[in-house]
C-alpha cells in the first residue's frame, strides 16, 4: 500500500485551465437560460407519447459522456476545449431538470430547484475564480506547461507569443532547477526551441479567439474579488427570496 501512495504525484494545474473552465461555466449558464427561454416560447413541449418521456436530462448525460470521453481519447489541446464546452452544455441540460429529482411528483416547477441551479452554478464561478488566482509555479509546474506547449511546435502551430512564453519558462527552469537533471532538459529543449526547426506561425487569432479575449479582458476589467463576492451574495438572496415568495 506504501508503495502505491508512493507513486501518487502532487496535482499540477494544467496549461490554460482557466480558459477550460471559463469555456466550461460560460456553456453551463447558456445551456440553462437558453434551454428556460426555448421551453417558455414553445410551451413546454415534450418528445414522446402516452408512455415515453424523453427529458432534456437525458441529451445533458449524453453530451457529459462524450465530453469526458473526448480528453481520454485525442491528446491535442483542442480536445479540452471541446470537453470544456460539451461537458458545460451537458452539465446545464442535467442540472435544469433537478426540479424533477428532488420531489415525488416529478415537478420541474418546484420552487427550491431555483436556489440549487443557481448554487450549483456559483460553485462553478467559485472554482473558476479560485483558479483564475495567481500563484507562484514551481519548477515542476513550468515543465509541465513546457511539454505541453511543445504540442503547438509538433503541429507548426506556434505563434510568436507563444514562443516567447515557452522561452521564458524554459529560462526560469534552468535558473531556478532542483536539480541539474532538470536544468539540463530545458536546456536542451531551449536549444531546440531556439534552433529553425520550429515553425512560427502568423499571429491571427480567429474569430472565437477575439471573442474569448475580449471576454477575458471585461472580466479582468470589472470582475473583481469584491464585485464577484457581492454578486453571488446577492444572486443568493435574490433566488432565496423568489423560491420563498412562489
Amino acid at each position: 500500500m506504501s508503495k502505491i501512495i508512493s507513486r501518487i504525484s502532487k496535482p499540477v494545474r494544467r496549461k490554460g485551465a482557466e480558459r477550460y473552465l471559463q469555456l466550461n461555466l460560460l456553456s453551463f449558464a447558456a445551456s440553462v437560460t437558453l434551454t428556460r427561454f426555448i421551453l417558455e416560447l414553445t410551451g413546454y413541449p415534450q418528445l414522446g407519447n402516452e408512455t415515453l418521456h424523453i427529458a432534456h436530462v437525458l441529451y445533458g448525460g449524453v453530451l457529459l459522456y462524450f465530453g469526458s470521453l473526448i480528453p481520454l481519447i485525442y491528446a491535442n489541446r483542442w480536445a479540452y476545449t471541446w470537453s470544456s464546452l460539451i461537458s458545460g452544455v451537458g452539465v446545464g441540460l442535467f442540472i435544469d431538470e433537478v426540479g424533477k429529482f428532488i420531489t415525488q411528483n416529478n415537478d420541474y416547477f418546484f420552487p427550491a430547484a431555483a436556489p440549487i441551479i443557481y448554487a450549483f452554478f456559483l460553485t462553478s464561478v467559485l472554482i473558476h475564480s479560485r483558479v483564475t488566482k495567481e500563484t507562484e509555479l514551481d519548477t515542476r509546474t513550468e515543465l509541465y506547461a513546457v511539454l505541453e506547449s511543445l504540442e503547438e511546435a509538433i503541429d507548426h502551430d506556434m505563434d510568436p507569443e507563444e514562443h516567447d512564453e515557452l522561452r521564458g519558462r524554459l529560462k526560469r527552469i534552468i535558473e531556478k532547477a532542483p536539480n541539474a537533471d532538470l536544468g539540463l532538459l530545458a536546456d536542451q529543449i531551449l536549444e531546440f526551441v531556439d534552433s529553425e526547426a520550429i515553425h512560427i506561425a502568423p499571429d491571427e487569432p480567429s474569430l472565437w479567439d477575439k471573442a474569448i479575449d475580449r471576454f477575458t479582458d471585461f472580466e479582468g476589467r470589472w470582475l473583481s474579488q469584491l464585485r464577484l463576492r457581492v454578486f453571488l451574495i446577492g444572486g443568493v438572496m435574490v433566488v432565496g427570496l423568489a423560491a420563498s415568495i412562489r
